[in-house]
């Protein structure tokens, strides 16, 4: 296997990338073939490992601030969402046991990926790890996403690249999103414009103009995707949905204009790109703008929030020239037919794709965009664009831990 200094632009190799998203439904992993500096990319196999309920509400209860899905007014509920034993009660050994746990599991998603692709460990060159985002504030200059990546180099015995945020929000970035420069790399066309809407926990779109370089590309956070719309289901019904699941709760209800109407005046979608957001804006502390309303109505308002800060983010900020642009959509907001109904009223005239039209499955683009962030980092090249993220420069962002 290649050491990390011995890897260069022209090598053909195989690598996995790693991804758990904010809805923190599982880890994902995509093997791919990377060749080349810009590279070619090829998928050879994908697949998501999903996490058992308890892990994914301790997860989400660190994230949220302790608060342990409190949202849901039921002690069983906390109870259910607490994974810390008696001498694990306080805050920091609670984010070592996260960063345990998202490290076993992005170990077992490479494991099963491998067995899937029927392809030995050792043909691997790395592993790119974004790991599960417990906190962002990047105007505090502060990002932390959990998982051992020591750990996963040490039981995989491959190299590992991971914290990809930290090293662009210390140049004065944002830290996210990283995908649009992976996106340039897989989706960029010489001839048709394209808009790249990633649709889970929080929305963010890229703008890939035609026969542009990556110089051109422009991305953002647009807001919530997914995220209050899981929140309220498990608010809703006491953690027995994790969502709406094909937005019939939201299709049985209507929207009340004044609750959309006092968060389509949130702070964040007034803020000029560069702009990333989270749990920190769009989590359970969104969830009192709902109270009063039946589930079926908070779920239309939230569905219709989503709907309309996408289509108003990419109107308000994007050039001109994307008004004629397909909007090619990913993520699992994909799976809301409500939701995407909603959008392709909303976006009018602009076409609403699906992403996999591009040749890609949707549930393989983020691992295969990290694979991509990793090679670039191994390779030493910029990985984060700065017009992207704001940072006062580019840099090859990720940390190196080299296989035992």
């Amino acid at each position: 296997m290649p050491s990390p200094t011995c890897l260069r632009y022209h090598s053909s190799m195989l690598a996995i990338g790693l991804m758990s998203g904010t809805s923190c439904d599982g880890m994902s992993a995509a093997l791919v073939r990377l060749k080349g500096s810009r590279p070619a990319v090829r998928l050879v196999s994908w697949i998501t490992v999903p996490y058992p309920p308890k892990v994914r509400g301790f997860l989400l209860g660190l994230a949220a601030g302790g608060e342990s899905r409190r949202s849901a007014n039921s002690k069983s509920a906390v109870r259910r969402t607490s994974l810390a034993a008696a001498g694990e009660r306080t805050a920091a050994a609670q984010v070592a046991r996260a960063g345990s746990l998202v490290a076993e599991y992005s170990s077992r998603a490479v494991s099963r990926l491998c067995l899937r692709a029927r392809v030995r460990p050792g043909r691997v060159a790395f592993i790119a790890s974004h790991g599960h985002t417990l906190y962002h504030a990047p105007g505090e200059g502060i990002t932390f996403q959990s998982g051992d990546i020591s750990r996963i180099a040490e039981t995989a015995g491959i190299t590992v690249v991971g914290d990809f945020r930290t090293r662009d929000v210390a140049a004065g970035g944002q830290g996210a999103p990283l995908a649009p420069w992976p996106h340039w790399v897989l989706f960029a066309h010489r001839r048709e414009h394209r808009l790249i809407l990633n649709l889970g926990g929080i929305a963010n779109v890229t703008w890939l103009p035609a026969g542009s370089g990556p110089g051109s590309v422009r991305a953002f956070d647009t807001g919530p995707g997914n995220m209050i719309l899981d929140a309220l289901a498990e608010r809703h019904y006491r953690g027995r949905l994790a969502c709406d699941v094909g937005g019939r709760l939201a299709a049985r209800g209507r929207v009340d204009p004044r609750v959309l109407g006092r968060l389509l005046r949130h702070p964040f979608l007034a803020q000029r790109p560069p702009k990333s957001t989270g749990r920190e804006e769009f989590g359970s502390g969104i969830l009192p703008a709902f109270r009063g309303l039946s589930a079926e109505d908070s779920l239309a308002t939230a569905t219709e929030l989503t709907a309309l800060t996408v289509a108003g983010q990419i109107a308000r900020w994007l050039p001109a020239g994307s008004r004629a642009a397909a909007v090619y959509a990913g993520g699992g907001g994909c799976r809301n037919p409500v939701l995407m109904g909603r959008l392709r009223e909303a976006l009018a005239p602009r076409r609403l794709l699906w992403l996999h039209a591009l040749g890609l499955p949707e549930s393989a683009v983020e691992p295969v965009c990290f694979a991509i962030l990793g090679h670039a980092r191994l390779c030493g090249r910029p990985n984060v664009l700065r017009r992207v993220t704001g940072a006062v420069r580019a840099v090859s962002s990720g940390v190196i831990v080299p296989a035992r």
